[in-house]
Order: structure tokens, then C-alpha cells, then sequence
């Protein structure tokens, strides 16, 4: 649920600076999370989140570098 909340608050919110967007991420998962009957710390919540983040940058950062060579 983390990639899917954090590609929903890259996409729906991309004006929004970086805080706000994880604020929009982490109320989508909670609700998302609500709605299969998950229960789900914020910690958990944005942990996810920060994660699904991550892997996006380490991904953008090995095209960069293999487009470099």
C-alpha cells in the first residue's frame, strides 16, 4: 500500500511541497488501510511511504548513471 499511496501523492498533489504530499500519502493509506480492515500506526503508515520514496529515487538514480556510461 506505501507505493500505491506515494504514487497517488506524486501524481494527485505534484504542486504540493514534500511534507504536505506525505501528509496526502499517509491519509490515503490510513483510509485505504480502514477500508480492508488493516489497522495501521502512522509510524507504520509513513514508514511505508518513505520506503516506496526511496526505492523511486534509488531507481532514478541508476538510470542516471547507467545513461551516464
Amino acid at each position: 500500500m506505501g507505493r500505491e499511496a506515494f504514487a497517488f501523492a506524486e501524481t494527485v498533489f505534484r504542486e504540493l511541497p514534500g511534507p504536505e504530499k506525505l501528509a496526502e500519502a499517509v491519509k490515503y493509506l490510513e483510509d485505504k488501510a480502514i477500508k480492508l480492515g488493516i489497522q495501521v500506526t502512522l509510524d507504520e503508515a509513513r514508514a511505508s511511504i518513505e520506503k516506496a520514496w526511496l526505492e523511486d529515487k534509488w531507481k532514478q538514480l541508476l538510470v542516471f548513471n547507467t545513461a551516464e556510461m
